[in-house]
Parts: structure tokens; sequence; C-alpha cells
């Protein structure tokens, strides 16, 4: 045991202690970072001149209705035509109320008016025109009562056991925050699958064949040797996910005393508390297994390689499995077939599919201890397997093909 304890001791601090292992941590916060400074600073920039496109020229009495359309301002008919000339707007609207109470409004500019104004203004306008109808109707308050009825529409959301309650505002941020979480998910075990698949294979495949591995072999079992260096990257991969947690704790503490965030962390307190409470669910387990799982077969796959130049031929099997997982996880996630509920179950895919089926109610408690129970006992005989062959395959040095290499362990 004390054998093993040093190779993973050793593993560990290799894989740590450079700067490539600082950068796989911070390289996606930098990003983050950088994508959200972006949209501030175009934010601010496009804020501080205050800039209004267009302007509205209308009569007094009707002006409270439009003053406040977004990116209109009211203006008087000579400044409107000052400020187009000046090239201070693109352009202003002039509107009119007949005597009969017709409005009729009419565009000057430089070009054509941008569809989202022209939508605001319109949805305004609408409004104005409704109030002036009924006021000209001359209805009673019973008969303005039945005009303003609108349709009722309600909500029910459907149990599993058959029974459908009324939705509210907390079930609607109660599914929300578990599609977050599952798509949270679902990209951390692709980005951590590929991280450490290729970390795994890279490490067995520098030593094979080489003459310091007979040395070791003859001091301590070469199966040992693998649960070393197994444990060693895991502890890397635990290190890893530590330093997210410890990087999320402090985006949560300190985000909502940040002016550029704090609205943000207001407005959505109750969706990010059950985000999080999502992030701390069963899925981090099938998450554990998977990353697991994939260093056991990635060590397989590198001791397979002839030489580390090879390395990205013999581990294309299984990052193409990843990759399809990922692609996969949106159309599996949802509908209740049985095809998509057995791959759900099945290793390395309930990773990608599972956080999804289970946000959108199409999977439960039976699915995540059926994919646990399949994970592990997959994970068993994986260990059992490759920890047989390991010390076979590590030593070999002959070009052969992978299928006769394959072969000669069944001898």
């Amino acid at each position: 045991m004390k054998k093993i304890w040093l190779v993973t001791k050793e593993t560990f601090i290799r894989q740590t202690k450079g700067i490539t292992f600082i950068l796989s941590v911070l390289a996606p916060v930098i990003f983050i970072a950088i994508f959200f400074g972006v949209i501030f600073i175009s934010q601010k920039l496009s804020g501080s001149d205050n800039q209004v496109d267009n302007a509205i020229v209308i009569s007094k009495n009707y002006a409270p209705v439009v003053k406040d359309i977004s990116n209109f301002e009211v203006k008087s008919e000579a400044a409107a035509k000052k400020a187009l000339a000046d090239e201070d707007i693109k352009g202003y609207v002039k509107v009119d109320v007949s005597k009969s109470g017709q409005i009729s409004a009419s565009w000057l500019g430089k070009e054509a008016m941008d569809s989202e104004d022209k939508a605001n203004l319109m949805a305004s306008l609408q409004k104005l025109q409704q109030s002036l109808n009924i006021q000209a109707a001359g209805l009673t308050a019973k008969q303005l009562k039945t005009l303003n009825q609108g349709v009722k529409f309600s909500e029910k959301i459907s149990e599993h056991n058959g029974s459908a309650k009324e939705a509210t505002q907390a079930d609607l941020t109660a599914k929300q925050a578990k599609s977050i979480a599952a798509n949270v998910f679902i990209w951390l075990t692709y980005f951590i699958l590929l991280t450490y698949i290729s970390t795994m294979a890279q490490e067995i495949a520098t030593e094979k064949g080489s003459k310091i591995m007979e040395i070791i072999f003859s001091s301590m079992r070469g199966g040992d040797y693998f649960v070393g260096k197994v444990l060693g990257v895991l502890g890397v991969f635990l290190l890893h996910v530590l330093a997210y947690v410890a990087l999320l704790g402090v985006a949560v503490i300190a985000g909502p005393k940040i002016e550029m965030f704090a609205s943000f962390f207001r407005s959505n307190q109750e969706l990010i508390s059950q985000v999080m409470n999502n992030l701390l669910s069963w899925n981090l387990v099938l998450l554990l297994l998977s990353v697991i799982l994939s260093i056991v077969i990635a060590a397989f796959c590198g001791a397979l390689a002839n030489r580390v130049e090879d390395l990205q031929k013999v581990l294309a099997p299984i990052m193409y499995l990843v990759i399809i997982s990922l692609v996969a996880a949106p159309s599996l996630s949802r509908g209740d077939s049985m095809f998509a509920q057995v791959i759900s179950c099945l290793p390395l895919f309930s990773g990608f599919i599972l956080p999804g089926r289970i946000a959108e109610g199409v999977s439960g408690t039976p699915e995540l201890v059926i994919a646990t129970i399949v994970s592990v006992v997959t994970l068993a005989l994986a260990i059992y397997f490759v920890r047989k062959a390991y010390p076979k395959l590590i030593l070999q040095t002959d070009d052969g093909s992978i299928i006769k290499k394959i072969k000669r362990l069944r001898g």
C-alpha cells in the first residue's frame, strides 16, 4: 500500500506543479471574464452617449402616452427637423389625431425605421387608438368591462402518479434551475472527460517500453503501479473540481457586491440558489464514476499505443464516444422511448443524458440507481481487466497491431 501511495503522490505532484494545470483551471474562468467584460464595456460605451435614434412629434395632450417608448424622444416639429438635419437622429415620426379620433403617423428619416422601434411605436399608438375608440363609442361601464375581457389561461403540471397540480412561478423557477444545472453538467462532463482521457493516456504512453519500468516492476507489482497512476490522476481531477467549487463560491459571495452584477443577483436570487442545489446532486456521483472509468480506459489505450505519436489513433474510439454522447444528449434527454431509457443508464452516456432527463421530468430516482449500479459494476470489471493487462502491455516494445496485442493478452 505504501508503494501505491508513493506512485500516487509522484503522479499527482508531476501533474499539478506545472503551469499547465493552473492554466487548465483558469482558462474557462478567464474566458468567461473576457466574455462578460466585453459585454460590460460595450454596454458602457453604448450607454455613455445616451443617444436616442428617433424623435416623435405629437400633440401635448397625447405626449404622456408615448414619452416612455424606447429609443424615441418627444420633440416639437421644428426641433425634430433640426435634429434630423444635424444628423443627431435617424428620423422622426409625426403623429396626428383627427377630429373623428383617427390616429395617423408618418415617418421621415435618412433610412427606413428600425423594425424593433417600429413595433414599439405601433404598440403604443394602438393602445392610444383603442382608448380613443372607446371614448368615441360612449360605452357604459358594463360594456367597457365586457370589451376589456381577456383570455383566461391555466397551466397544470402532470405528476408521476398521474395527478395534476396548478403550475406556479416556483415550479417554473425550479424547472429552469434544473435545466441550467443539467446543461452545466453536460458541458462539464464533456470537457473534463476530454481533458483527463488525454492526461491519463499521455501519462502511461510516455513510460511505455522504457527501462525504468522494468526496474519499477522488479520492486512492485505492475497492477499496483497502475492503481497508483489512476489514483494520482483522480486526485488531480478532484483538485480541479475543488478549485471550481471555490471559484463558484467566490462568485456567489462577491457577485452581489459588484455593481456590474448586483442587479442580476438580486433579481435571480432564488434561481441561483436552486441551480446551486441542483449542481450538488447525485449527478456528481455519475460524473465521478464517468471520470474514473474514462481514466481506466485511457490508461489501457495508453498502454496499447506503440509510441506517443500513435496515441490519438488509439484514443479515437473513446473520444468519438464522448463527442457522440454530447451531440445525442439534447434529443435523448426528452421523450420516454425505451431506447432513450436504456442509453441513459449506460456508463459514460449516463453522465450526459440523465441530468437532462431528470430536468425534463422523464426520469427519476430508479434510473439514477440503475445507472449508478451499472457504472459501478462496469468500473469494477474495467479495473480488474486493465490491472491484469497493464503490466504485460507496458513492457511490450514491438510495433504489432492493437488487435494482436489484445489477442496476446488472452494467451
